[in-house]
């Protein structure tokens, strides 16, 4: 990092002043020899930088031929699992030791299992006596999948259920203590510091 501030210590940057059709660029020298005060110095941004993800090749269930299988068979396997989420199913174990590629894996197994059960409730030629099961098993396997979301071990994989958003609300809060808008805090020149 000290090699870094010494080959900017001599930047300067240019800096305008005026409109834009008569403009004069100063050039404005940096002192970057600041930044290498104190324990600065001795810094190391690699020890802060997140790790990169990495992982052996594996082959993954959403990359593996898929048998041509009727809607119908894809549903009827999908009502017959016990569990949505199955950490042990061969396609899962693929992932190895690395619990994001496990948590990817299964919430993918989990997912496909849903969406037969989803395409296979909105086929026109789905029987009408199958559709309560369906749903029953579908609210289920959605219920465990949710569950899995919020619970699942992972290392640098985040899963949210829903939308991601980021907001922020403020709130006004009352105050009795007088204002102080439009008066004068601290009468001096312009030079002379502020007490206190």
């Amino acid at each position: 990092m000290p090699s870094l501030i010494n080959s900017l210590a001599g930047s300067s940057i240019l800096a305008s002043s005026g409109n834009s059709s008569s403009s004069v660029f100063t050039p404005v020298q940096l002192d970057l020899s600041v930044l290498a005060t104190g324990s600065f110095n001795t810094f190391d941004i690699i020890d802060i930088a997140p790790k990169a993800f990495t992982a052996k090749l594996v082959e993954t269930p959403f990359q593996t031929a898929a048998t041509e299988e009727s809607l119908q068979s894809r549903a009827d396997s999908a009502l017959g699992v016990s569990r949505f989420i199955n950490t042990s199913d061969p396609a899962v174990a693929r992932a190895g030791s690395n619990p994001d590629l496990k948590a990817t894996f299964a919430l993918y197994q989990g997912l496909r299992n849903l969406q037969a059960l989803a395409a296979y409730a909105g086929d026109d030629k789905s029987p009408q006596s199958k559709l309560t099961a369906l749903a029953a098993k579908f609210d289920a396997g959605l219920a465990e999948i949710r569950n899995y979301i919020g619970t699942a071990k992972t290392d640098q994989l985040g899963l949210l259920t829903g939308e991601k958003v980021t907001s922020l609300q403020s709130v006004v809060v009352p105050t009795s203590s007088p204002s102080l808008a439009n008066t004068a805090v601290q009468k001096a020149s312009v030079w002379k510091p502020c007490l206190g």
